[in-house]
């Protein structure tokens, strides 16, 4: 048997992307396998699937929507082990890691609501091409429907998981007069970047408006940031437990849903001691 697995990522530098090609290559490599990695924005044949010969690989993990559906339909038909993580494929058995969503955006909005008594919202949103950015969102959605809130859709400012694209679009929100006191980023680098902008227009964050994120790091601890803590080095490591499983012939599918927990931090206006 081949002794490599394939990566396939959108950019294999992103902080995310590269947090889980951490897990699988730590989980891969203990097993002696190779890792060769395709990097879809740095791919010497756009508009192909893969560069990657998959005639040389054991298997294949896939990260978020990088593939069509049609061409992992394909992965499936013609027998290539393949593990995806945060993207689920309902037609097929390809098993899928993907961090609690729901869970975690649920743990947001109650905290803001309950805790520290916030209840007009923006939320930046993630990449809507994208699982888990389609997944916030909509609960998102449904956390405010359960507690009888409302947003505008002028509300809901476009991210796409960017915090370049998030900073430019808040900051046209802002251009007119605006009624919130609390923000969520559907991720943790989008968060920091708001909290910029916020305090660029005299805005202070958490006593104008509380700002949340979701994801954790090394530089949302630095800045205090409140925010959903979830493993995504463990989602690599889970998707490659996964593959391996199925190179050794088990029957591996369904969908492996991570924990995530709320780091409560400065950002939010919340303390323990209340």
């Amino acid at each position: 048997m081949a002794k490599r697995i394939g990566i396939v990522t959108n950019d294999q530098h992103q902080v995310f992307q590269s947090s889980v090609i951490r897990g699988v290559r730590e989980i891969a490599e203990a097993e002696t396998y190779e890792i060769v990695i395709d990097s879809r924005i740095e791919s010497s044949t756009p508009g192909n699937p893969t560069d990657l010969n998959l005639n040389t690989l054991a298997g294949i993990v896939v990260i978020a929507n990088v593939l069509p559906d049609s061409v992992l339909r394909d992965l499936y038909h013609d027998g290539i082990p393949t593990s995806l993580i945060s993207h689920y494929l309902s037609d097929t058995p390809i098993p899928t890691v993907i961090p609690n969503n729901k869970q975690g955006i649920a743990k947001l909005v109650e905290h803001l609501a309950v805790n520290c008594g916030r209840e007009k919202f923006v939320f930046i949103d993630g990449d809507l091409n994208q699982h888990d950015g389609i997944e916030r969102r909509q609960a998102f959605l449904q956390e405010l429907v359960r507690r009888n809130l409302y947003i505008s859709p002028e509300y809901m400012i476009q991210g796409n998981f960017e915090p370049v694209t998030a900073a430019a679009n808040l900051t046209t929100f802002l251009e007119k007069p605006r009624n919130f006191n609390a923000l969520i980023a559907a991720d943790y680098l989008m968060a920091l970047r708001a909290i910029d902008v916020l305090q660029d227009h005299g805005i202070a964050v958490p006593d104008d408006v509380a700002v949340v994120g979701f994801g954790d790091g090394d530089i949302a601890r630095e800045h205090g940031l409140t925010t959903i803590a979830a493993d995504i080095t463990e989602l690599g490591r889970r998707s490659a437990r996964q593959l391996l499983g199925q190179m050794n012939r088990l029957h591996i599918r369904g969908t492996t849903l991570l924990s995530v927990e709320l780091e409560i931090r400065d950002t939010c206006g919340y303390r323990n001691d209340h």
